[in-house]
């Protein structure tokens, strides 16, 4: 996971953190960037209450400014997302999914092309991704 936010001069900072507590504080990131920290937690702990992936959401809720976001690209659906991002609850900060869109990484290997779907080169082990925009709504 990659977080983005301010030192105390205001400059840009970026960190970059496991999945358990970080030693950034609260509401200092703008942006929480992950591209398969939760699809492993989710994947190492299987079933259907994952608490590595729902203290996850709270640690990225907490260290979040309200109106920060959560740009999250998944292999895992959006059912098997949301308990978690919706659940997370730090005093009066929630999240909510303001953003969805698939990637196809496959179609460039192929010689196909689909201009609805958005293609992406990277490494992967699956041929079709989400990305998810995940903000912070509330008050910090």
């Amino acid at each position: 996971m990659v977080i983005e936010g301010d030192d105390a001069a205001g400059l840009p900072q970026w960190y970059q953190v496991g999945p358990k507590r970080c030693r950034v504080g609260e509401s200092l990131v703008d942006i929480v960037f992950d591209k398969g920290t939760i699809d492993a937690l989710l994947s190492a702990f299987p079933g259907e209450d994952n608490p590595n992936a729902a203290r996850y959401c709270v640690e990225a809720l907490r260290v979040l400014r309200v109106g920060g976001i959560v740009l999250l690209i998944s292999i895992n659906s959006i059912d098997v997302l949301l308990p978690y991002f919706m659940s997370a609850d730090v005093t009066s900060k929630s999240f909510e999914l303001c953003f969805k869109r698939e990637m196809d990484v496959s179609n460039q290997f192929e010689g196909s092309y689909d201009p609805s779907v958005s293609a992406l080169r990277i490494e992967t082990l699956g041929t079709r991704y989400t990305m998810y925009v995940f903000r912070v709504v509330g008050s910090d």
